[in-house]
């Protein structure tokens, strides 16, 4: 296996807890679907977390914004059909969607807590550049598709399949799926992404850097003292 795997042990409420940390080589379900296999398959871990930056579609999030995905799917699934108005041939995807939840226990401890103080910690502890905005969290299903975003249309056809959708992201639909597939009982899976654009043709890459930091700073957390 040349995948490169880093392994620590920090202390969560009170208990010793290892931790696995590896890194995709490419973007995408397929590549997250891989790798999350083989980890899982190598280390047998008792909860697989996913960190990273993904395009914001919760209507009062800013930059910087921890997104929790309650449910993922792929908006990408179904059946492209041909579309004839007038003279004018387009095509029409036919969503058919498969969605996969979120632990119920994990997400009903998640949502029962408050985490400002911990948030505002967070981005004060940012060295760089961050927004004035107040970090927040956000609780919602997670669009994941095959390609980069930044285009209006797409974004109206994802909302069309989930109107309450906060984010879309490359990967988080194949850590579920492996998750969910690779044993019985399934592997406990959480994906937690910030916000580095909104997925349109403003979309750049400015503020990646704090997306990420916020995103595994907060999932340090939830494992040093929520999680375990």
């Amino acid at each position: 296996d040349s995948t490169v795997y880093r392994h620590t042990t920090i202390q969560a409420n009170g208990k010793p807890c290892g931790i696995i940390h590896t890194q995709l080589s490419e973007m995408g379900m397929t590549a997250a679907a891989v790798h999350a296999t083989k980890a899982i398959l190598r280390f047998n871990p008792q909860l697989v977390i996913m960190t990273g930056i993904a395009g914001g579609l919760e209507k009062d999030a800013n930059i910087g914004d921890v997104l929790v995905a309650t449910d993922v799917w792929n908006y990408n699934s179904g059946k492209y059909v041909e579309v004839i108005d007038g003279e004018s041939v387009s095509a029409e995807l036919r969503p058919d969607s498969k969605h996969i939840l979120l632990n119920r226990a994990i997400r009903d401890k998640l949502t029962a807590i408050n985490f400002k103080p911990i948030l505002t910690q967070i981005k004060n502890s940012y060295t760089g550049n961050a927004p004035t905005s107040m970090l927040n969290v956000f609780y919602g299903p997670m669009a994941c598709g095959s390609a980069v975003v930044a285009s209006q249309d797409v974004i109206d056809m994802v909302r069309s399949q989930s109107r309450k959708v906060v984010g879309l992201d490359m990967e988080s639909y194949g850590v579920y799926l492996a998750c969910q597939e690779i044993s019985n009982p399934p592997v406990n899976a959480i994906v937690l992404k910030s916000i580095s654009d909104f997925a349109d043709r403003k979309k750049d890459d400015a503020s990646q850097d704090y997306a990420a930091y916020t995103s595994t700073s907060f999932a340090m957390h939830l494992i040093q003292n929520v999680l375990l």
